[in-house]
């Protein structure tokens, strides 16, 4: 985090790295979290303010603690809405087969299971999220995310457009089957020998070529069985 972002929030709430942190203004703090589109100072946030909540758990200092830990959820929550906005859908980006998202995730080391936690978290109707986070104790993202209407499952087929197409994909006779079809009916070395190209033809076959070998790697790799 830059310096410039961490006196933003040492200024805000009064949370410091390093040395016990100063009194709260949590509403500065909530309108500051509002406004904040940047993932890296959301991220900060969160860190800081779990932070301090361990230096005023330390303390005893219950109201304190509280305060940073809602801090913390409504920095998750926010990071979620942003999240939200970028593109899930794989695209080829010249070396592998990536998400914006994942591009995105992967660069700040953050998981796709924090990720979708946070999703879930912001997509919990407001009315019920903001009880949950100004209750005492607070609630956890966690405890929040499990009231929204997306269940994980509904975040893992976004990049289908529809159940009923991906069904249809994979029963005969879906597109998958269709494709696999015409693999096993054509040899493939006496199909390639058999087209007639030119460089920059060849050049956009290659690619897309793999772009389906790193597709249907990513797929494959996470294929799991639904308990």
């Amino acid at each position: 985090m830059s310096a410039m972002n961490l006196a933003r929030i040492e200024a805000t709430t009064g949370i410091r790295q390093r040395n016990a942190p100063l009194p709260i203004n949590y509403e500065r703090a909530v309108a500051a979290l509002k406004e904040c589109a940047d993932v890296d100072e959301l991220i900060s946030w969160s860190n800081n303010a779990e932070a301090a909540a361990g230096y005023y758990k330390t303390w005893k200092d219950k109201e304190g603690e509280y305060q940073m830990r809602r801090i913390k959820t409504r920095a998750v929550v926010r990071l979620g809405e942003v999240l939200k906005e970028i593109s899930a859908v794989a695209s080829w980006n010249g070396r592998e087969y990536k998400s914006p998202r994942t591009q995105l995730l992967q660069k700040i080391g953050m998981s796709h299971a924090a990720s979708n936690l946070a999703v879930r978290a912001s997509t919990t109707p407001p009315r019920d999220r903001e009880r949950m986070i100004e209750r005492s104790p607070p609630a956890t993202v966690k405890q929040i995310a499990a009231v929204s209407p997306i269940t994980i499952n509904n975040l893992r087929s976004r990049s289908h457009k529809n159940s009923a197409q991906w069904r249809d994909m994979m029963s005969q006779p879906g597109s998958l089957s269709r494709f696999l079809g015409w693999c096993r009916a054509n040899e493939p070395k006496e199909t390639a020998q058999c087209l007639s190209i030119d460089q920059r033809e060849m050049f956009q076959l290659k690619d897309m070529l793999r772009e389906i070998e790193n597709w249907t790697y990513e797929f494959e790799r996470n294929l799991k069985v639904q308990q």
